[in-house]
């Protein structure tokens, strides 16, 4: 998810409409000879439709070409290596005189959203073991080898929080403004007090850089089915994929997960939390702007669940 300069951005640069994802899915790759091309998901970035069993990502937006560059680099070489699927590009397209950006098809990974999964403290906290083991998986490749592949530095700085406090405010107050937040809530206030953590890394480990709760999918028993949206991997702090441990899991499963992810620094730890802030603040206001009333409701549950499970 990009777009965060300060108010939502929801345009889109190029629309791809059916017609025109069923002319390039053809065009470049006539063996798939879709019966059935139909939308299946839009995000900030993305449009995504589904040819028959197959799913294809076309960029919507600019800002989000280097972001599919980065999956189609990376992902074919990633996947193998992780504990729980992740899109696979299977097909690659190149840009042609009517749709100018690279886009790619895959397999549909299996799972539900978390927005849609019915809340339910037992399953979350039962969830910390599989999300700690893959994220171990994940940053456990080496740095080099993932460099290699193409994954470079940090794009979205979001264990920059000095540079993000000014952004809190304006979304805090699109939030107030839609009737969503109260802006002395304790969520609020713990980010406004939060402490960045130091920025320089001496060993930087591959994060998704982006795992809040729209880019996870979860099986019928509430478990980590898979985790989608990669476009923002790089070489970073492990910090920043712990964000949505610290959103999404109760206070027993966010004691679980820390121990088996080494996160027992409290710095490290408060720091994730002002992320998980951040992020979900944006996509309540998003998402409410979008129509999205699951995508509201998991926001609001995941910030009511950082004020429960913090600092008493």
């Amino acid at each position: 998810m990009t777009g965060e300069g300060g108010r939502p951005q929801y345009h889109a640069d190029l629309v791809v409409t059916p017609e025109l994802a069923r002319q390039l899915i053809s065009e470049q790759f006539p063996a798939l000879r879709p019966k059935a091309v139909e939308a299946f998901g839009e995000g900030w970035d993305n449009w995504i439709y589904r040819a028959d069993d197959w799913l294809f990502r076309f960029p919507r937006r600019r800002i989000a070409v280097p972001l599919i560059e980065r999956e189609m680099a990376i992902l074919p070489s990633l996947a193998p290596r992780l504990p729980r699927p992740i899109p696979h590009p299977v097909f690659f397209g190149k840009p042609t005189s009517t749709y100018p950006w690279p886009f790619f098809g895959y397999r549909p990974v299996q799972g539900t959203p978390v927005a849609e999964v019915p809340s339910d403290h037992g399953p979350r906290s039962e969830s910390a073991q599989a999300l700690a083991e893959f994220l171990q998986a994940l940053q456990g490749v080496p740095a080099a080898e993932a460099s290699a592949w193409g994954a470079g530095e940090a794009t979205l700085g979001r264990m920059d929080l000095g540079r993000l406090r000014p952004r809190f405010e304006t979304w805090l107050s699109a939030a107030v403004n839609r009737g969503l937040a109260d802006p002395d809530a304790p969520w609020a206030t713990e980010f406004r007090e939060a402490k960045a953590p130091p920025m320089s890394l001496d060993s930087p480990v591959l994060v998704h850089g982006d795992l809040n709760f729209k880019n996870v999918l979860l099986d019928v028993r509430g478990q980590l089915a898979g985790v989608v949206d990669w476009g923002d991997l790089h070489l970073g702090h492990p910090a920043e994929d712990w964000m949505f441990a610290a959103g999404y899991l109760p206070r027993a499963g966010q004691e679980l997960f820390r121990r088996l992810v080494g996160a027992s620094d409290d710095g490290l730890w408060q720091a994730a939390r002002a992320v998980s802030i951040y992020v979900n603040l944006i996509v309540l206001v998003s998402a409410s702007d979008m129509g999205r009333p699951c995508d509201v409701a998991e926001a609001q549950r995941q910030l009511a669940n950082l004020d429960e499970t913090g600092e008493s």
